[in-house]
């Protein structure tokens, strides 16, 4: 796993037209892929293929880059005391990765109310180009001090999540995706 690269920008990426795009790195006419790379060693089990640890890991990293990418790291939890929380997560494994598999996960926004994020991320074989696994998750907005839910109030972050939610609303639903019944829909 040491050579997934999570938020790591190449010429894959240039295929999108991301100077529409009113979000930094994430393009106007596709979802996200914010890790790519290639399946380490380490996550291989006694079966030979990438154990659930790995799936979990990439997944992490996506959800992860994908707050980043709303500008929600380290740096808006510093500034806010606020962070988000995942309140659920459904992982459907649908075909196997083996060491040296190059991968990218595509994420994608689904629906939001400013205070719970329904993002949906799927693992592709970049050799293959199938679909390994597709992550369902929701997320909450937590005030670290308070220990409670909260609404997003930072204006980049609505911003950015907001436009995210209309570039996404455009995109064909993953195959898959729950519905929620959050926010806005897709």
């Amino acid at each position: 796993m040491s050579r997934i690269n999570p938020g790591k920008t190449d010429d894959m990426r240039q295929d999108h037209d991301n100077a529409r795009s009113p979000i930094p790195g994430i393009p106007a006419d596709g979802p996200y892929v914010g890790v790519e790379g290639h399946v380490g060693p380490d996550v291989i089990d006694v079966n030979g293929h990438m154990n659930v640890l790995g799936f979990d890991k990439l997944f992490d990293a996506a959800e992860s880059a994908l707050f980043l990418a709303f500008g929600m790291g380290e740096p808006y939890l510093e500034r806010t005391g606020k962070s988000m929380f995942r309140l659920e997560k459904l992982i459907r494994y649908e075909r196997e990765l083996f060491a040296d598999d190059a991968i990218e996960i595509r994420s994608y926004l689904i629906a939001t109310d400013m205070k719970r994020i329904h993002h949906v991320h799927e693992l592709w074989s970049r050799e293959t180009g199938q679909r390994s696994a597709i992550f369902d998750a929701l997320s909450i907005h937590v005030d670290l001090t308070a220990r409670r839910s909260t609404p997003i109030t930072d204006a980049a972050a609505r911003q950015s999540i907001a436009a995210c939610a209309a570039l996404h609303a455009a995109l064909p639903r993953p195959e898959g995706a729950l519905d929620r019944g959050l926010g806005t829909k897709r």
